[in-house]
């Protein structure tokens, strides 16, 4: 039996929806991606998947250069950790996917991440790289082929 609410808990509650509702409404960049749309071109993905899988690439190719350059057997359950971090991620931040895409566009925040990213690599590459890099190149590619399926699932819904 679900728990029942006086009807001010229910006003309260219908108000605070719609204040969140009005705030987000109001910010410049929800969920439309800047410069190509969906709509203007169903064939061409939007310019965010574009940069953001640039950004995936560029932190891919330093994590697989470090391996190659450290010589280093990647571990095959920390590839597998890093492929469900990611999943994990995702899942989790797709209910806040409106406030998560609005902090992403920023491009400090974006240039943060991947310079993180990167220097998390080459400390990990000197510590432990056989795990490390595992995970990260496990959770790159994840990400990569999710973009790649979204984008083509995107593109075909029309």
């Amino acid at each position: 039996m679900a728990p029942t609410f006086g009807y001010g808990a229910e006003l309260e509650c219908d108000t605070l929806c719609s204040n969140v509702v009005n705030r987000y409404r109001q910010l410049p960049i929800l969920m439309r991606e800047s410069v190509l749309h969906w709509d203007s071109n169903p064939l061409l993905p939007a310019m965010g998947a574009i940069r953001d899988g640039l950004l995936a690439l560029v932190a891919l190719f330093v994590f697989g250069l470090l391996a190659l350059l450290f010589e280093t057997s990647l571990s095959k359950w920390a590839f597998a950790v890093g492929c469900g971090a990611t999943l994990a991620f995702e899942s989790l931040t797709i209910r806040y996917r409106t406030t998560v895409r609005t902090v992403w566009e920023r491009p400090r925040v974006q240039a943060t991440i991947l310079t993180a990213g990167i220097g998390m690599g080459i400390l990990g590459a000197f510590l432990a790289p056989r795990y490390v890099l595992a995970a990260g190149i496990g959770a790159l590619g994840t990400y990569l082929f999710l973009l790649g399926v979204l984008t083509l699932v995107k593109r075909y819904q029309r």
